[in-house]
């Protein structure tokens, strides 16, 4: 079983679309970062579940897509997922955000 942390950035990009949506419906807000987190766990133990991002094309450097958003995460080592980014999908895709060697891992899941 894998290890899920969350960079410093993942978890801002959590905040700020909780706030986004919180503005409309608190309920469906926290419904959603709940969403995030439950896909985070699975994870731990499906690491390569999900696809290779396409803008990358890089093995270690995959995604899910989870309702509107891409939650963008890298397979560090065996035993170790970071969640780099979340991303509304109809966004400009964040290329200086997606860097498949660096690691800015902050906490663990």
């Amino acid at each position: 079983m894998a290890e899920v942390v969350f960079s410093a950035e993942a978890i801002s990009d959590i905040e700020e679309i909780h706030a986004y949506i919180a503005q409309d419906s608190a309920r469906y807000a926290d419904r959603q970062v709940q969403r995030f987190y439950e896909e985070a766990e699975r994870l731990a133990t499906f690491p390569r579940g999900g696809r290779m991002v396409p803008e990358v094309e890089h093995y270690t450097v995959r995604e899910l897509i989870i309702g509107n958003y891409r939650m963008m995460y890298r397979l560090l080592e065996l035993d170790i997922v970071e969640v780099m980014i979340i991303h509304h999908a109809k966004r400009r895709f964040p290329f200086g955000r997606i860097l498949p060697g660096r690691s800015s891992r902050t906490r663990r899941k």
